[in-house]
């Protein structure tokens, strides 16, 4: 990957960039450590003066290795083609009101499923006086089911999900 990083001519680099995609998506996580340890231990050894494009190119390889730019990508497309339509659920919440919590935890499972990956959370934050019935599983199923619509967005996943969890500050 270095020698593809450093090839000046011609786009090699950019073979470099489809083979980290490619390791990242096909390979198994200790051959995808290795590779990123190879690489680390290479971008060590440039200093800021010396070949900074292919540092930077290193770096990016890096990037793509550790899956964040596939994870960004994937976020991005799922969020523009998300196309749920709110109102199945708010009819399943009013058929379910208060009948039954497993009835209610469906309800709230559905929606996570219909969101799932997609950070589009609204249906949960504009009924949680109506999500806050929930009690014992049905609690914990309504806090994996943010976990489940936000999986893709690691940076702010434990955000949105840290007041949730026992003994966390509660923002104010």
């Amino acid at each position: 990957m270095e020698k593809l990083s450093k090839t000046q001519s011609g786009n090699s680099y950019l073979d470099a960039y489809q083979i980290a995609f490619d390791i990242c998506d096909k390979e198994n996580q200790t051959f995808q450590t290795k590779v990123l340890e190879l690489i680390n231990a290479k971008i060590t050894q440039y200093g800021d003066e010396d070949e900074s494009n292919t540092k930077e190119r290193l770096v990016q390889i890096t990037t793509i290795l550790k899956g964040e730019i596939r994870d960004r990508l994937y976020l991005q497309f799922l969020k523009k083609n998300n196309h749920t339509d709110v109102q199945i659920i708010q009819g399943i919440k009013k058929a379910v009101e208060h009948k039954s919590s497993i009835l209610q935890g469906a309800t709230i499972w559905a929606n996570s499923m219909m969101n799932a990956y997609t950070n589009n959370d609204t249906f949960i934050k504009d009924n949680m006086q109506w999500v806050g019935y929930a009690t014992n599983w049905s609690r914990f199923n309504a806090t994996a089911s943010l976990g489940i619509i936000h999986s893709g967005n690691k940076k702010d996943a434990l955000e949105v999900l840290n007041p949730y969890f026992s003994g966390a500050a509660v923002p104010e």
